[in-house]
C-alpha cells in the first residue's frame, strides 16, 4: 500500500506549484475543465486529511488551498471530502500532473519540485490574479490562435497541391492489394500508432527505490570470500581422504584380546569373524594374521563426491553472478535472490561433515560412534567370552600416532566454517539490504503506459513521461555475443538465398 503521508506531500508541492505559476494560474481562472480538475486534487487533499489524519509538519493545508483558488476564480467553489482509497488518490493524481505537463507544455520538475518552503501566508499571497495577468495570456490566446488558424490553412493548401498529382494513380491502383490483388482500400485510414515498449522490458526503467553504488563492490567481496571457503573445504575433504588408519595385529591382541592366551593365533575362518564381530571384513585374510582394517576419515565413494560438489557450486555459480558484466542497470545495483539462496542451500548441507570434524573430540566421536567399535565402547561384550574392547586405550592409540594429523583437520575445518559462516552472513546481509520496489513509480510507469496505449488504439502517438527513465548514458544494454553475430550471420544469410 502507498504511503499516505507520500502522496499527501506530493498533492501540496503540486497545488503549491500550480499557483505559484503564473499561466497556470491563469488557467484555473479561465478554463472550466482545468478548474474543476484542480478542485477535484483538493477535494482528494482533504480525504487525506480526514481519513487518514495526515498533514504537513503538523498543519493540513487542504482548506487553505481552497480558499487560494476562491482567490484566484474571484468565485465560490464547492470543497468536500470523497471515499476513494490512497491507490485511488494516487493514480488520479498522476493523470493531472501528465495532463497538465502535456496540455500547458510546463516542465515536470517545475510542477514537483519539492524544495520551496510551505507556509499558509504564502500559499494565499501567491494567489494573486489581477485585470493585468488576465489581458496578457488572453492577448497571447488570440496571438496563439490566429497563429494556428494560419498555419492550418497553409497545410490544407499544401495537402491540397499535393493531392492533385495522385488522383490518376489512386483511380488506377483502386482496390488491388498486394500483388494486384484485391482489398486495398478498405484498410484506409485504419492505421494505428507505434506499439509503446511495456517499462517493465524498457532497459532504461529502473523500478526500485536507491541505486546503492557500494553494491557491485560488495557483491565481488562475497564473491571472493565464498571462493575462499571453498577452496578451504576441498582442501580438508583431500586431505582428509589420504589419512588412512590401520590397527595392526599388535593392536587387535592387546586392546581386542587383551592377549587372551585362548584366542587362537591364526584366524583364517572369515566366516568366524563375520559371526563373532557382526561385521563385513575384507575378503583376503593374511596368513597366519589377524585381518587390518581401515578406517578413513573421508571415504572415497559417493559422498565424498558429493562433499566436493557442495563446496565447488556455491563459489562458481556466486562468482559468475558478481564478476560478469551486468545485464542491466537492475543486475548492476542489486543482488539477486536466487544466488543467495544457492549458497545458503548448499553450505547449509556442507556445515554437517565440516562439524562432525570440527575438533580432536569431534573425531575421537566418530570413532566412538563407527559400527565396528561401538559395542565395546558402550562396555558390551564382543565375544561370549566377555571380552570387551578397551577404547581408552585405543584413543590413546590413534592420538599418539595420528594426533597431528586429526589437529591439521580440525584447523582447516574451523577456517572452513569460519568463511561459510562469514560468506552466509554477508549475503543474507546484503539481500535484507537489497533496493526495495517503487510502488509508487510502477503506478506511474502503468498509468502512462496504458494512457500510450489508449492513443495507440486511436492512431496517434504519445510519449511517455521520460522521467520515469534513467539517464541514456547509465542504461545497460546486453550486445549480442560474438556466438549470436555468427549465428545470425550463417544462417540468416542462408535462409535468403533459400528464398531467391
Amino acid at each position: 500500500m502507498i504511503d499516505a503521508k507520500k502522496v499527501y506531500k506530493s498533492l501540496v508541492y503540486l497545488s503549491l506549484n500550480i499557483i505559484k505559476n503564473e499561466k497556470l494560474r491563469f488557467e484555473i481562472f479561465d478554463k472550466a475543465n482545468f478548474r474543476n480538475d484542480f478542485v477535484a486534487q483538493i477535494n482528494n487533499m482533504l480525504t487525506l486529511e480526514k481519513d487518514f489524519d495526515v498533514n504537513m509538519d503538523d498543519v493540513q493545508l487542504a482548506q487553505t488551498f481552497a480558499k487560494a483558488i476562491v482567490k484566484i476564480t474571484e468565485s465560490k467553489q464547492r470543497f468536500e471530502k470523497n471515499d476513494k482509497t490512497i491507490d485511488e488518490i494516487y493514480a488520479e493524481y498522476s493523470s493531472f500532473l501528465s495532463e497538465t505537463i502535456k496540455q500547458f507544455e510546463v516542465g515536470r520538475n517545475e510542477l514537483v519540485n519539492e524544495t520551496l518552503k510551505i507556509t499558509e501566508e504564502d500559499i494565499l499571497y501567491s494567489a494573486i490574479m489581477n485585470e493585468a495577468i488576465k489581458s496578457k495570456y488572453k492577448d497571447l490566446e488570440k496571438t496563439q490562435k490566429a497563429e494556428e488558424e494560419k498555419n492550418k490553412q497553409a497545410e490544407e493548401a499544401a495537402k491540397k497541391q499535393q493531392q492533385e498529382p495522385k488522383k490518376n494513380n489512386q483511380n488506377t491502383n483502386q482496390g488491388q492489394g498486394f500483388f494486384g490483388g484485391f482489398g486495398g482500400p478498405q484498410y484506409q485510414g485504419q492505421g494505428i500508432g507505434e506499439m509503446p515498449i511495456p517499462p517493465s522490458r524498457d532497459p532504461r526503467f529502473y523500478p526500485y527505490n536507491a541505486k546503492p553504488q557500494w553494491m557491485p563492490i560488495t557483491k565481488k567481496v562475497i564473491a571472493i570470500i565464498v571462493v575462499i571457503a571453498s577452496i578451504i573445504l576441498l582442501i580438508n575433504n583431500i586431505y582428509m581422504m589420504t589419512i588412512k588408519i590401520t590397527f595392526p595385529e599388535a593392536y587387535w591382541r592387546e586392546f581386542l584380546f587383551n592377549n587372551d592366551p585362548k584366542i587362537p593365533a591364526n584366524f583364517n575362518d572369515e566366516a568366524f569373524w563375520k559371526k563373532v564381530l557382526n561385521l563385513k571384513l575384507q575378503t583376503e585374510l593374511g596368513a597366519g594374521k589377524v585381518v587390518n582394517i581401515h578406517f578413513d576419515l573421508q571415504n572415497i565413494g559417493f559422498n565424498s563426491v558429493f562433499n566436493f560438489i557442495l563446496g565447488i557450486l556455491p563459489a562458481i555459480y556466486i562468482s559468475f553472478d558478481a564478476f560478469r558484466k551486468p545485464r542491466s542497470i537492475k543486475e548492476k545495483y542489486r543482488m539477486n535472490f536466487f544466488p543467495v539462496m544457492f549458497v545458503v542451500f548448499f553450505w547449509g548441507m556442507s556445515l554437517f561433515p565440516v562439524i562432525s570434524v570440527l575438533t580432536v573430540g569431534n573425531i575421537q566421536d566418530f570413532f566412538k560412534n563407527n559400527p565396528f567399535l561401538r559395542a565395546g565402547a558402550d562396555g558390551q561384550t564382543l565375544f561370549a567370552t566377555g571380552t570387551k574392547l578397551n577404547f581408552d586405550g585405543l584413543w590413546d592409540y590413534l592420538s599418539n600416532d595420528y594426533g597431528h594429523k586429526f589437529s591439521t583437520v580440525s584447523i582447516f575445518s574451523i577456517m572452513s566454517l569460519v568463511f561459510i559462516s562469514l560468506s552466509l552472513v554477508a549475503a543474507v546481509t546484503i539481500l535484507v539490504l537489497n533496493p526495495k520496489l517503487d510502488r509508487q513509480k510502477q503506478m506511474r510507469a502503468n498509468a502512462e503506459f496504458q494512457k500510450a496505449m489508449m492513443y495507440m488504439s486511436q492512431g496517434q502517438s504519445y510519449q511517455m513521461d521520460q522521467s520515469l527513465y534513467d539517464n541514456p548514458d547509465e542504461v545497460i544494454i546486453k550486445n549480442p555475443s560474438k556466438f549470436t553475430i555468427w549465428w545470425n550471420k550463417t544462417f540468416k544469410k542462408k535462409k535468403d538465398s533459400d528464398k531467391k
